[in-house]
């Protein structure tokens, strides 16, 4: 079946066009729509009547199909033979049509014959020309005026077109070096018999002349604009072609009977140009209006080809003038290129960057605004730098594009913990930020000083000297066993001569020492604008809830864990870190001989090598134990890396210090309750400290004071010492002599026996020492007796031979365990 018979109207030969058809496919498509169509309207409405009247409407819907399916069968199959009769149509149609043209012929020539031809003469025979034509083949008597104006000319040679250009060029030259030629159009090109001008970012010119006659004007042959619009030109030309035809007409115009005529031409095409980029950049503010930066920036005022005024920074236009940039042509001098004027002026070289913006291969609006607040940041910033350097507030270092004035309150200070300063573009506020501390809430209390009156920044900005400080504190103690608190809970109406003390605090409660706090209380030298800091080592104890009245009620009741201080003593942070002690209080002073030294000898530490881990100043190892030598740059880099700013020895050396001195305080303490003799020693290396117990006590009553000052005698020394970082342990070490038996053990042989008796730290609290000092007795207890044993088998082997050659002793110990 060939239904693309009726896909399109047949157009016959004779020309005329035969009857509209409509495409075979769309039928259908009606026919299927109408059907679905039907059927929907059916399905709706069908279960709203009764079951007659849905069979009635049911069988005429079948009935109603069924006919137009058929017809359109029909017409299916009638469309298999349309092809041949449609064409027998088109023929029939030609033929009619040639005869009407047979018949309007007869009638055309018979009526020339009736009125045209009865009048009509022959003219006399041209015999010359009839002989001419059939003896020669051509006719040479006709006009010349034919040949001159039909046939064309003789193409010249390649050799002649070079010397014509080459003549043309030097013609060309000649007229230049004799003709006024502005400095602009310098950059120029002679070639192929025409001069090319080239200003850039704003037109190319090319010319010709026609002859080498002085008086003979200069002809135009092309002019192109440059100027682009790289934002919103979407890459098309800004000048219309009708544009620049009228432009040439213009210039040709100007380069006839024209004593000056490139200086003209110049003059009206730069005029052009500028006025066609100023149109540019005012379309350009008017997007960024529009798009992006309608609360910041406004057009206050725009004249075609002559200026464009933009107002930015628009929260401080109220001050004055506000700030404005003007894009305008110089009236004065037009030949210069567009100029950026700013109120309130800029500074000389500033303004010199900001020019150059226009001059650019991107001209831009947007990169002239964003030069110029790059300009009014920079002056702002550096305002504020004098002012804080008269103020001498911190050292203040200033740069970047765009520039960001980066204050330093403390010295070393580290990059992440320096106050940056710089100035939004869009609104031409102060902002400030910590890139270490995201969250500062003094950060933000002087960006809002800083935005209204710098002269009230001084006393922020010593707030955020001492929390910086703090902050270093809180970094340094992190992986030491204290939590830092601001405050502790104290009541409410409680008064104590060291909360007297306004300056800011930071309290370190140990994990282990919950009656002791250390304190650093947090001053400043305004001499040296440098952070003093003072210790504290605070005794607290609970007191009563009911003896403290609360300042809130509730309603239920809670517990109210409230401190007072029960002594405040000030540490002699220079003693502590010498290691020596002071005689206001025996937990840290104590009167120790003081050794005069002499140097034997004096070594300069290599700190490069130190860092690196190494020995010497020049080689070292790598993994695979190969030598590997590192530049003095890269030990630098190491050394930078293993040193942070942050770190505070003194307060970490302080907490450890006090923390050990209070361990072996509540241990003291302990022993003396016990009744037991010692005394607190420092070591040789002046860092570490122990107790050494003089004399322990009389476990055993059923044993002799002889017995004791015997085993007294014997005991060299006993030291408690504390061993550990993590998991601390307290050591007992024992020291005999004269040990009663010899042993098989080569290590036994000496005169000398040392006992390890190790006991759990655990929390360090006063019940824990208790048992500590309980187990120390009772291990005293058992060596005891062991010693009486070993002492009595030792008199039974002296006075008994015979024993030593029935067994052997490999080795004995006093301690039960």
């Amino acid at each position: 079946m060939n239904a693309m018979a009726m896909q399109s109207s047949v157009v016959p030969m004779n020309g005329f066009q035969s009857t509209p058809t409509v495409p075979l496919s769309r039928l259908i498509e009606f026919a299927i729509q109408r059907t679905y169509h039907e059927l929907s309207v059916l399905a709706d409405l069908l279960p709203r009547k009764t079951d007659m009247e849905r069979k009635i409407e049911i069988v005429s819907f079948a009935s109603r199909t069924r006919q137009l399916f058929v017809r359109l069968l029909a017409l299916v199959k009638w469309a298999g033979s349309a092809s041949k009769v449609d064409k027998c149509a088109t023929i029939v149609q030609f033929l009619d049509r040639q005869s009407d043209l047979f018949v309007e012929t007869a009638d055309i020539m018979a009526k020339m014959s009736r009125e045209t031809l009865v009048s009509a003469r022959l003219p006399s025979f041209q015999l010359p020309s009839a002989v001419e034509v059939l003896t020669l083949g051509t006719y040479s008597r006709l006009p010349t005026v034919i040949r001159d104006r039909i046939v064309p000319s003789d193409p010249i040679t390649a050799s002649d077109r070079k010397a014509t250009l080459l003549r043309l060029n030097h013609i060309i030259q000649q007229r230049l070096v004799s003709t006024a030629l502005p400095s602009q159009m310098k950059n120029l090109k002679v070639e192929s018999g025409r001069v090319v001008f080239h200003v850039e970012h704003e037109f190319e010119l090319s010319l010709t002349l026609m002859g080498d006659i002085p008086s003979l004007p200069w002809r135009v042959l092309n002019v192109k604009i440059l100027v682009e619009d790289k934002e919103t030109g979407g890459g098309k030309d800004l000048v219309h072609a009708l544009q620049i035809m009228f432009l040439q007409h213009l210039v040709q115009s100007r380069l006839t009977d024209n004593s000056r005529p490139l200086i003209d031409v110049y003059n009206l095409l730069h005029s052009f140009c500028l006025s066609l980029q100023l149109e540019v950049l005012q379309t350009q503010a008017i997007r960024l209006c529009h798009e992006r930066l309608d609360d910041f920036i406004r057009i206050d005022e725009y004249s075609p080809g002559n200026r464009l005024i933009l107002s930015y920074w628009r929260e401080h236009n109220r001050e004055e003038k506000g700030y404005k940039l003007c894009v305008q042509i110089d009236s004065a001098q037009p030949s210069r290129p567009l100029q950026v004027i700013h109120f309130p002026e800029l500074e000389t070289k500033d303004t010199v960057q900001t020019c150059d913006a226009i001059k650019s291969d991107y001209f831009s609006i947007e990169k002239i605004l964003i030069q110029t607040t790059y300009e009014r940041a920079k002056q702002k910033l550096i305002q504020l730098k004098k002012e804080f350097d008269d103020k001498s507030v911190g050292l203040s270092v200033l740069s970047g594009s765009p520039s960001v004035l980066q204050v330093s309150f403390l010295q070393p200070c580290m990059t992440s913990e320096r106050l940056l300063i710089s100035v939004d573009t869009l609104t031409g506020s102060f902002l400030t930020h910590i890139p270490q501390f995201e969250e500062c809430p003094i950060v933000d209390d002087i960006q809002n000083v800083i935005n209204k009156n710098t002269a009230k920044v001084i006393a922020l900005l010593r707030q955020l000297r001492i929390w910086l400080t703090c902050q270093r504190c809180r970094k340094t103690v992190e992986s030491l066993p204290v939590h830092v608190v601001e405050s502790l809970p104290f009541p409410t109406a409680y008064s104590h001569p060291f909360l007297a003390i306004k300056s800011q605090k930071l309290y370190y409660r140990f994990g282990k020492h919950y009656n002791n706090c250390l304190v650093t209380v947090f001053g400043e030298n305004e001499v040296q604008s440098e952070i003093e800091i003072d210790y504290y080592l605070l005794y607290v104890s609970q007191t009563s809830s009911t003896s403290v009245e609360s300042s809130v009620q509730f309603d239920v009741d809670l517990p109210k864990p409230y401190l007072q201080i029960t002594k405040a003593l000030k540490l002699d942070i220079s003693n502590i870190l010498r290691q020596s002690f002071s005689s206001e209080d025996n937990m840290f002073y104590v009167d120790l001989p003081k050794p005069y030294l002499q140097i034997t000898k004096a070594l300069k530490l290599d700190i490069s090598n130190i860092l690196r881990q190494s020995f010497s100043s020049e080689d070292s190892c790598d993994r695979n134990g190969k030598r590997k030598i590192c530049s003095n740059n890269e030990v630098k880099k190491m050394a930078r890396n293993e040193t942070t700013g942050y770190y505070i020895p003194d307060l970490a050396h302080v907490v450890s210090f006090c923390e050990e001195k209070l361990a072996y305080s509540s241990l003291s303490h302990e022993l003396q309750k016990r009744s037991i003799c010692h005394q607190i020693l420092q070591d040789s290396d002046g860092y570490t400290h122990f107790i050494d117990i003089v004399k322990l006590s009389q476990c055993l009553p059923q044993t002799s004071a002889e017995y004791w000052d015997k085993l007294q005698a014997d005991t060299l020394s006993s030291t408690i010492r504390l061993h550990g970082k993590g998991s601390k342990v307290w050591n007992v070490v024992l020291a005999f002599c004269n040990p009663p038996l010899q042993t098989l053990a080569a290590k036994e042989h000496g005169s000398r026996r040392v006992l390890n008796l190790p006991y759990e730290y655990a929390s360090g609290s006063q019940t824990h020492l208790n048992k500590m000092v309980d187990e120390l007795l009772n291990d005293w207890s058992a060596i005891a007796r062991l010693y009486d044993v070993i002492k009595t088998f030792a008199a039974n082997l002296q006075n008994n031979n015979q024993l030593n050659t029935l067994f052997d002793i490999k080795s004995f110990s006093l301690w039960n365990q």
